[in-house]
């Protein structure tokens, strides 16, 4: 089960010591900034999802899911049992390398827009892609529901603690949102170290992908 948007106002009125929950629509707005503060603070492992892409012929690039985080980008990409390897925008754009002549899907890049996601070489037939990336929380106005994807229990408490900073910051009571800080950095320290994302949180990398097998440079006299 993961905490719920009714939770989390209980936490924060707990710790504000209001004699009851607050969940006003302004309360309700601190919690949803929260919640993104603190995904955005680590690439946790509850943030990853899945994304299925339909393959098609000829085509390149395909749109990413609207909660796709860039900033911490892609975990993983899957062609059924075929891993696929990040490259930047522009090597895959280089006409200087034969990219198309690779015998499988093989790399995939990020569009400068960072919306879409590009595979290389382009398919030549129809497919199913697997796309694990990081989301970043929906906005939650629902009391009773959980938020998506999900925020396990244990990440209630720090959501609460930076609703707090920003409830002292607001009233500019600046003792109380400085020391409230200290304790949201005591926690999310402890958090990160406990996660499990630790040593997978980024996809492995071919440093040079030009020197793959069967690449070459092509030069035009």
């Amino acid at each position: 089960m993961g905490a719920t948007l009714q939770d989390i106002c209980q936490i924060v009125s707990d710790r504000l010591n209001e004699s009851t929950v607050d969940t006003s629509s302004k309360r309700v707005r601190l919690v949803n900034r929260a919640v993104k503060k603190v995904a955005s603070d680590h690439r946790w492992s509850w943030r990853k999802t899945s994304q299925s892409i339909s393959l098609e012929a000829d085509k390149q690039e395909y749109d990413l899911a609207s909660d796709f985080d860039y900033p911490s980008g892609i975990f993983e990409v899957w062609d059924g049992s075929n891993r696929l390897y990040p490259m930047d925008y522009e090597q895959a754009k280089d006409e200087d390398y034969d990219w198309e002549d690779l015998s499988e899907l093989t790399y995939f890049y990020i569009s400068p827009e960072e919306k879409k996601i590009g595979i290389v070489p382009t398919p030549n037939s129809s497919g199913t892609l697997t796309v694990i990336y990081f989301a970043i929380p929906a906005d939650n106005t629902t009391l009773a529901s959980e938020f998506t994807p999900s925020i396990p229990d244990e990440f209630a408490d720090l959501v609460a603690l930076w609703v707090k900073f920003l409830v002292h910051d607001g009233k500019r009571q600046r003792l109380d949102a400085r020391n409230t800080v200290i304790d949201y950095r005591e926690m999310l320290k402890d958090l990160r170290a406990k996660d499990v994302l630790k040593s997978k949180a980024n996809p492995r990398k071919r440093p040079k992908p030009f020197t793959y097998f069967g690449f070459k440079r092509t030069y035009q006299t």
